[in-house]
């Protein structure tokens, strides 16, 4: 029997900017560390996401400890401190959750007000705020996410984009899906029967399947989206993943505990969902 693994590790610093790849993963209460630690809010103080503006996908991005760094088509990289801070927090709305953030640069939201041709500040969590998840979403006392569309972890199999790439005329990469963990060695979709996994010393409930919207036909090197049938993964998702809930592909999880992750961390299942 092959044995299933961890085969990548990503985090997006910065909400639908693009992503970072890991060998080693810290899971702190929040979920990855820095995973979506940063967002976009436009002149409503609503947030911003590929959905709407697929342009952002564009937006390279490093971080380490101390600072985070914009790469921007076209403008010289934006660095500031993960600590630093302007004005006065403010409300933001993301989903159906209202949150308190500031604004750590104001020269990053300019430059990327220009960049994207409309009014938007890059925001953080202001100290001592929280989002909470809702009781139904939230197991083991691990309840607090920063600016995810709701959950702390995507978990997606390698098998099981390579069988979509089998449909598709033009094969699509993982970004399109924006995981935070990929496994390999397991069958296709294997992921959908699995309840409670266990990676490293780190126990994972998966709690809902992921259902995909317009953000998976967005080309992550260009920002532009697919049209066609056949180069369109969402298009040939609804083939055959269409259901009541949505076009599913991939599993929301949530943690049980802290610790790190590494790629090559061996993936053991150790419940599976009944009447799958």
């Amino acid at each position: 029997m092959t044995e299933i693994t961890v085969s990548e590790l990503r985090i997006h610093p910065v909400k639908a900017f693009k992503r970072t790849l890991l060998e080693a993963m810290d899971i702190i209460r929040t979920g990855p560390l820095h995973d979506r630690q940063f967002m976009l809010i436009d002149e409503n103080n609503v947030f911003l996401t590929q959905r709407t503006h697929p342009l952002m996908a564009t937006v390279d991005v490093k971080i380490d400890d101390e600072t985070l760094t914009l790469l921007i088509p076209g403008y010289d990289p934006i660095v500031f401190g993960l600590k630093d801070k302007q004005g006065d927090s403010m409300d933001a709305i993301i989903w159906k959750d209202t949150v308190r953030v500031i604004e750590p640069s104001p020269l990053a939201s300019v430059v990327l007000s220009q960049y994207f041709d409309i009014p938007c500040q890059l925001v953080i969590m202001a100290p001592n705020d929280k989002r909470i998840l809702p009781p139904k979403d939230s197991k083991s006392g691990v309840d607090e996410v920063l600016f995810p569309d709701g959950f702390p972890f995507l978990l997606i199999s390698q098998p099981s984009l390579d069988d979509l790439n089998t449909r598709l005329e033009v094969p699509v990469p993982m970004d399109r899906f924006r995981p935070n963990i990929v496994v390999s060695g397991c069958a296709p979709y294997e992921e959908d029967s699995w309840e409670v996994i266990q990676i490293g010393d780190i126990i994972f409930d998966l709690l809902k399947a992921c259902a995909r919207c317009t953000v998976t036909t967005v080309d992550q090197e260009t920002g532009l989206r697919d049209k066609e049938k056949g180069t369109n993964p969402l298009k040939a998702l609804a083939q055959y993943r269409n259901t009541e809930k949505g076009i599913l592909f991939g599993q929301n999880m949530i943690h049980r505990s802290m610790g790190t992750i590494s790629v090559g961390d061996s993936v053991r299942v150790l419940k599976w969902r009944e009447n799958v």
